[in-house]
């Protein structure tokens, strides 16, 4: 008898390793992300299921998630019945050291086939307006794999990130967030659980870093295709509070930087593209007023030469020194 679920399945399986920790893989539309038996999120990615015989199938754990970014796991499954079996991994890191094996039981808790309903089976390309209970509106936008969240305040956080989105029913799906830039002490893979209520609405819970857990609703929309794809040779002016900042990004990887307030800079640069509307500029500060500081400015795009940023400020120790939001045009 066959005792390997479908390949087109989305599976919960529930792993106890030689060492006695319990993890558990959520799988579907391609992706998978691990969660520690503690309830924390340790690594996403995509996935590859491929049957070999009737009680055996090998899943290939592909990572992208900023922690484990270039790891992969081969997992043998070998089913007893259709919900249990024994497993045997190899690990390779993406250093190229020698791989670590383990090996365990697993159980399937979970067997869902998504058919038809309200959940899409991809974000990309939208933008989520994301209204969280207690807290101001704010915006989510997503590319193939990386995401810009732009906020009207600092509190509620401007910064960019890998995701990963799965259809996990007719109706639900899993959000996977993981922070990039700008550098934060907030570590945690957000693993957001969405409930859709029809094709573009749904509502929303996850479980924060210290416990609570936060809800809301958000709403989706498809986003133009606005943010640059190279600001190499353009000149970004910035303004906020009466205060102006010219940043030159010449076509050979360096900037320079004027500043109403008497600020001078020059130094290297790198920019990203992490949605339609969204991407990163890095200013690392090698001469100048404030020499060995990186800045982080985040450009939102309202259209394709200019909108919203959000601006962030770091010392050479990684400290923050600033942050401020304003306004950008790029010529």
């Amino acid at each position: 008898a066959n005792l390997v679920p479908s390949t087109s399945s989305s599976l919960v399986v529930q792993s106890v390793d030689s060492g006695g920790d319990t993890n558990t893989t959520t799988m579907g539309g391609g992706a998978f992300f691990n969660v520690h038996g503690a309830g924390v999120v340790t690594g996403s990615g995509t996935y590859v299921l491929e049957q070999f015989s009737p009680v055996a199938a090998v899943v290939q754990l592909s990572y992208n998630d900023s922690v484990n970014t270039g790891a992969v796991d081969y997992v043998e499954l070998t089913f007893a019945t259709t919900t249990n079996g024994a497993f045997f991994v190899n690990s390779f890191d993406p250093v190229g050291d020698p791989p670590t094996s383990d090996l365990g039981n697993f159980t399937i808790l979970r067997i869902i086939v998504p058919k038809g309903g309200n959940a899409p089976t991809t974000v990309v390309g939208q933008t989520a307006t994301v209204n969280q209970t207690g807290k101001p509106a704010f915006h989510v936008s997503f590319g193939a794999t990386t995401y810009g969240q732009s906020a009207g305040n600092t509190n509620q956080g401007n910064f960019v990130g890998d995701y990963t989105f799965m259809k996990t029913g007719a109706n639900t799906a899993l959000l996977i967030l993981t922070k990039v830039e700008p550098p934060t002490s907030d570590t945690n893979i957000t693993a957001v659980y969405l409930t859709f209520t029809s094709s573009t609405s749904a509502t929303f819970t996850h479980t924060n870093g210290d416990g609570s857990v936060s809800s809301g609703t958000i709403g989706l929309a498809a986003a133009a295709n606005l943010a640059a794809a190279s600001v190499a040779g353009k000149t970004a002016t910035v303004t906020s509070s009466g205060r102006t900042d010219t940043v030159t990004l010449h076509t050979d990887g360096t900037f320079t930087h004027i500043g109403s307030n008497g600020t001078n800079n020059t130094g290297l640069y790198t920019y990203a593209l992490y949605s339609p509307v969204g991407g990163m500029l890095v200013l690392t500060i090698t001469a100048g007023s404030d020499v060995g500081n990186t800045g982080y400015v985040e450009l939102s795009f309202s259209s394709s030469s200019g909108g919203s940023a959000a601006l962030a400020s770091f010392d050479s120790l990684g400290n923050e020194v600033s942050e401020r939001l304003a306004n950008f045009t790029l010529k």
